[in-house]
């Protein structure tokens, strides 16, 4: 392992910061050793970061459980966009805040954003001593203080885990999910991500709590003997076998869960198409109303004024559908309207009346027009919820005489370089290495990466790489869902 020492310089009066990513932030020194802090961490002389509300109003970042607003946010290794991020999380995931610094949050690796995150342990060959690891491999012991290295989401290699987001102590215990040699003889593990450790978001990518949104931790719903991390299949398949039954009826009752939301989405589109409907029929019958009042106008002022551009513009909107016109005609149809109103507002007030009635129906015949388009959108993704929880319960009610269950993972172990090509079969609730599978010219196996499946065929143990290898004759997804 690579130890750098950082010298900062501290003015008198001044203390380092002393969250371990500002430390290792790639700012000039002299913009983060020397520059006075305030007791929450903010520069002196500079305003607490803001982040904003749901309507866009900017309001101090305070500690708490707070959610992501863009489509994506990465979770970064220091408080800067050059420290690379170790974690992405779509929007609406709640983070605990815990403070604020160079516009960013400081957040806590807690919640369900973090319960499959992993960190590493990088260890040298004269330090081995200081970490115990069980008969079983699976817990960690650390004897001494030790760094907790992030992973770079950009990179697979080892190597470049260089940004610590956490330390441990003597003493303290860590799930080991896999180990890996590295060079000089010395070792990596990878573990499951400790709450002590923390990260970076930017604080303008985050909202309070809204209404109906939780602000504390939300609690699971898997079976109690499926929480924590489980025994894997393979060493204690009978104990996993027992709650299966439990997690396929946790699995079903979130299924129904789906099918109910989904019979809602349908009733209120249901609703909003009724809505739309109503709409029309009043507008046909104000569009009648309008018909019969200007057929009585034309009757009794035969000779009396005629506008020429009213009269053309009645002429092409009698002849076309509203419904047929796009929404650049329509707008365009308006904006004559309209003009036509005002020009004769004072002259002719009947006549800007009729102006101003066929623009405020136009109008009304682009939102119902909108309105179609949405129902359209509404109904598709109904069927796709359909066909989604079809597949679903099919995977649920079949079960196969699989050797083994898991998640197929690419292997940063074996990857053709100084060991054989193989995929891994994780654990999908710990992330643990159940097994790895070697590749079959006959299966295509890269298409089922990330996804949750179950293999036909042999297992055995490789006495060369001291691993679980599966043969496989095929290959089954037997989850939508990861």
């Amino acid at each position: 392992m690579l130890h750098l020492t950082l010298v900062l310089t501290i003015p008198l009066g001044q203390t380092a910061p002393s969250d371990p990513a500002q430390g290792q932030s790639e700012a000039p020194a002299a913009d983060t050793a020397t520059t006075p802090t305030s007791p929450t961490g903010t520069p002196a002389g500079e305003s607490a970061a803001t982040a904003t509300d749901g309507a866009g109003t900017p309001e101090a970042m305070t500690p708490g459980i707070w959610y992501t607003t863009p489509h994506m946010t990465e979770v970064r290794s220091g408080p800067n966009h050059a420290n690379y991020p170790f974690l992405r999380v779509p929007a609406g995931t709640p983070l605990e805040v815990k403070g604020d610094a160079f516009g960013y949050a400081k957040i806590a690796t807690t919640g369900p954003a973090f319960r499959t995150s992993t960190g590493w342990i990088l260890i040298d060959a004269d330090e081995a001593d200081s970490y115990k690891l069980s008969d079983d491999g699976v817990t960690g012991t650390i004897t001494s203080t030790c760094q907790v290295m992030a992973p770079d989401l950009n990179s697979t290699n080892i190597d470049d885990a260089f940004r610590w987001v956490g330390v441990l102590q003597g003493g303290d215990t860590v799930d080991v999910i896999e180990t890996v040699s590295t060079a000089g003889g010395g070792e990596a593990w990878r573990i499951r991500m400790p709450a002590t450790a923390e990260g970076w978001v930017p604080v303008d990518a985050l909202r309070r709590a809204g209404e109906g949104e939780s602000t504390t931790w939300p609690q699971g719903n898997f079976p109690k003997g499926l929480t924590g991390t489980p025994d894997s299949p393979l060493t204690n398949w009978a104990k996993w076998s027992d709650h299966r039954t439990a997690w396929a009826d946790a699995m079903q009752a979130e299924a129904q869960k789906a099918a109910e939301a989904a019979r809602l989405a349908e009733a209120a589109a249901a609703a909003e198409a009724d809505r739309i409907r109503r709409e029309a029929q009043a507008a046909a019958e104000a569009r009648a109303e309008a018909e019969a009042l200007a057929a009585k106008q034309e009757e009794e002022a035969k000779r009396a004024y005629v506008n020429d551009r009213f009269r053309s513009l009645e002429a092409l909107v009698n002849a076309t559908s509203i419904s047929g016109l796009d929404d650049r005609a329509a707008s365009r149809l308006v904006e004559a309207y309209t003009k036509i109103a005002n020009e004769e507002a004072e002259a002719h007030p009947d006549l800007a009346h009729l102006a101003t009635f066929r623009a405020d129906q136009i109008r009304l015949g682009m939102e119902i027009n909108a309105d179609r388009d949405s129902i359209s959108g509404l109904r598709a993704q109904v069927e796709q919820s359909t066909d989604d929880l079809t597949a679903e319960a099919q995977s649920l009610s079949t079960i196969a005489d699989y050797v083994i269950q898991g998640r197929l993972a690419v292997s940063l172990v074996f990857d053709g370089q100084n060991k054989p090509i193989m995929y891994r079969i994780e654990d999908p609730l710990s992330g643990r290495s159940l097994a790895y599978l070697a590749p079959s010219t006959s299966l295509d196996l890269s298409s089922l990466l990330g996804q949750r499946i179950g293999v036909v065929g042999t297992i055995d143990f490789d006495p060369d790489w001291h691993v679980t290898v599966v043969q496989p004759d095929r290959v089954d997804l037997v989850s939508v869902t990861p």
